[in-house]
């Protein structure tokens, strides 16, 4: 089964949310979002364990994003929500900022930028996955 890419929306501060430092330091952090928004996702197995994970600060100090994790763990909780455990694989010193992913000509396309970032989770492809790797490896060559 082909491994799936997942933008995670992260709200720092927010009862659901984590920092990507708190993810670093932990190793090992839950992704909590509305069951509503990842039914359709979830109940169809499309995000499994073994997915990369783009992570994106959504706070308004810092809108970026930090890759990669990959997910552990998914099961759904009583409180309507599915909690996704995601394991930090590496650190990313210059992050990649919205502005640079909206004006990438491969991600401009892509269903965050489509979607104006409004969500909690969406998909990318494979090329999107490729296009994000080539843009963190330019900005950090000594990763």
């Amino acid at each position: 089964m082909a491994r799936g890419f997942w933008w995670f929306n992260v709200n720092i501060g927010s009862k659901f949310g984590w920092d990507w430092d708190d993810l670093e330091s932990k190793g090992e952090e839950e992704w909590i979002g509305p069951f509503s928004n990842l039914s359709e996702k979830y109940k169809n197995d499309e995000v499994k364990v073994d997915d990369v994970v783009i992570e994106y600060s959504s706070s308004s100090r810092k809108k970026h994003i930090q890759v990669p994790a990959h997910i552990t763990c998914r099961k759904a909780s009583s409180e309507r929500k599915v909690i996704i455990t995601v394991k930090f694989d590496q650190n990313i010193e210059k992050p990649v900022t919205w502005n640079e992913i909206k004006e990438n000509l491969v991600l401009r396309e892509s269903q965050p930028v489509r979607m104006r970032n409004r969500g909690s989770i969406f998909r990318i492809g494979p090329e999107e996955w490729q296009e994000l790797k080539k843009l963190i490896a330019k900005k950090n060559p000594e990763s």
